[in-house]
Order: C-alpha cells, then structure tokens, then sequence
C-alpha cells in the first residue's frame, strides 16, 4: 500500500478519489480499503466506465426505463458555453439541460435490436440504421450493400431500405452523418 498521495496516482491495485478520471465512478457496493490523511482509498476494481444512454445503445446495451430518471453523473455538455450563457441570462431552470446524464453497466441490460419483418428494414428516429464499427451490429434479416448508387437502385426497384451511417464527420462546424451505402433485407 503507498504511503503518498503520488503513489497512489498510478498504483495498480488502488486509487483516491481524486485520481477518478471524468467518466469513471465507484461501482455500488464498493467499500474504501483504507485511509490515507483522512481520505479513503478504493480498489481499482471497484472503478467503473460510465456513458450516456447513446454510447451504451452503440455497444449493445439500452439503459433500463427505471434508470433514465436516476443518472449516477451528470458532466457538463462540451461545445455549448456561449448557448449556456443565453439561456442562463433568460432563463436560470434551463441550465440543468446543459447536462449529460452518464449510467453505469449495472443500470443496463442487453440490448436486442430489432430485426427485419416482412421486408421492411428497423431504421432509428433519422431513418437510418448505424453499422459497425459505429453500431454494435446489423439488424437480423439484413446485409449491408456499399455500391455506388445503390439507394437509387432501391428505390426504383421498390425496396425497402435505409441509409447506412459508419461514423460522424465535422463540417461547417456541425456534426454530419458519414454515409456509406444502405443497409437491405436479405
């Protein structure tokens, strides 16, 4: 066990609070170890990653409906400080949507996309469906086609389809769909 605070930096078994890294909380349950000068140290163990609902949905999980009321963090959202400003002039109550709601694993469950059902392709609120390496997988009963002008295909044929995003890109100062392709039924 360290006997200072710089050891416990970068110690491989234990850690201070102080040394948490902006998205990492204490799982429930986990119970300090010891103190050191009147703070407690914790298992690394015990750390965990915690996400918005959105990263979660990206890797396979979907927050429970029960949880999205109880986030464990909320972090101030990037890229909005001249907005917040604004708002925090007209209006000081909407300064809480400036936040993100971050959950941890034990507040998700296994997320079971949808699959296709007679021909017609599960697409998101957009209208299209996100592919790896952005999504964590196709949707059952699909195949994803990357040829040019294969959304013109589809649609003079009378197909269902829906566009495939792989990944976002910065232009004009907004965030834009990388598209490439679509995504069919089998």
């Amino acid at each position: 066990v360290p006997t200072t605070i710089k050891g416990f930096q970068k110690h491989e078994q234990f850690i201070l609070k102080r040394h948490f890294k902006t998205h990492e909380v204490l799982s429930p349950g986990s119970e300090a170890v010891g103190m050191l000068k009147g703070e407690p140290f914790y298992n690394r163990s015990d750390v965990c990653v915690v996400h918005t609902a959105e990263k979660w949905k990206r890797q396979g999980r979907i927050v429970r409906e029960d949880e999205l009321s109880k986030p464990v963090k909320l972090i101030k959202k990037r890229g909005v400080q001249q907005v917040e400003a604004d708002l925090e002039y007209l209006d000081p109550s909407t300064s809480q949507q400036l936040m993100s709601s971050f959950y941890g694993p034990w507040q998700t469950d296994v997320w079971q996309m949808p699959s296709a059902k007679d021909g017609i392709v599960p697409k998101n609120e957009w209208g299209s469906v996100e592919i790896p390496p952005l999504g964590h997988a196709l949707p059952g009963g699909t195949v994803h086609v990357d040829l040019p002008d294969a959304s013109k295909v589809c649609r003079r044929l009378g197909i269902d389809f829906a566009d495939a995003v792989n990944g976002f890109e910065f232009k004009k100062r907004r965030m834009i769909p990388t598209k490439c392709g679509v995504v069919v039924c089998m």
